[in-house]
């Protein structure tokens, strides 16, 4: 059993009262079996300074957004022995603020649910790696933001330390894909 527990809180300044934490806890049953974890995180923090005040020759905002809550949960569990590993996530987003067509910042009054659930598996005969990432991401409100569905990312190369084992190197290709979406401006 593993358990493990964050947290911080802004008293002072522009950051004032924002707050983070997070718990986490998992159980390692045994190489053969595995573990399993579970991550719960709370945070609100106040917008980008930017996001609030800015001054230029061609764009002038002064805003009051409120804080951005995010909660987040988090499962997984993994076979270290195989390199295998599965994750569930989940998000949720209020006051999530963002940058409209026009260039400016906007806070959206609904809130932003995000799921995704990723498989990582890794092949490895002798110095030559084959990592892989396939994950599939769900959007509660597509209209503040815009995400592909499935995305997945592959790695293939050759690790071997040289110089008298001075360096830790590696020489490979990586290739990533995406479903087709409409990204935003």
């Amino acid at each position: 059993l593993f358990y493990s527990f964050n947290s911080s809180y802004s008293l002072i300044d522009y950051n004032e009262g924002d707050y983070y934490i997070d718990g986490e806890a998992g159980y390692s049953f045994s190489p053969q079996t595995g573990r399993i974890s579970l991550l719960l995180k709370s945070q609100a923090k106040a917008p980008a300074f930017i996001a609030n005040n800015f001054i230029s020759n061609y764009f002038l905002w002064a805003n009051d957004f409120d804080k951005v809550n995010i909660t987040s949960s988090e499962i997984a569990y993994a076979l270290p022995k195989n390199e295998l590993e599965f994750e569930a996530k989940y998000h949720q987003v209020n006051n999530f603020i963002y940058w409209n067509t026009d260039a400016l910042p906007m806070q959206s009054d609904n809130t932003l649910s995000a799921s995704t659930i990723s498989l990582k598996k890794n092949f490895t005969f002798k110095n030559l790696h084959f990592k892989n990432i396939l994950t599939y991401q769900f959007l509660s409100d597509t209209s503040v933001i815009r995400l592909p569905a499935f995305w997945s990312k592959h790695s293939l190369y050759y690790e071997n330390k040289i110089f008298k084992n001075a360096l830790h190197t590696q020489v490979g290709v990586d290739v990533q894909y995406n479903t087709d979406y409409f990204g935003n401006a």
